[in-house]
């Protein structure tokens, strides 16, 4: 899986709403047995990527 599709299955996982997602879980997800040193910080920025987008989505539908 290159790096745009594991970004998106990092998003789509975090996106499961009212369920708790352990890191090691998504890692584990995205990359299984084979994941790199840097699959924790790819996690990590991803879930930064969709805080950032979460919060511009609030502040554009606020009145």
């Amino acid at each position: 899986m290159g790096r745009r599709g594991r970004q998106r299955a990092v998003i789509a996982a975090l996106l499961h709403a009212n369920h708790v997602v352990p890191v090691a879980g998504l890692i584990d997800m995205v990359w299984g047995a084979s994941a790199p040193r840097s699959a924790l910080t790819a996690t990590q920025r991803a879930d930064a990527a969709r805080l950032s987008w979460t919060e511009m989505t609030a502040m554009a539908t606020q009145p």
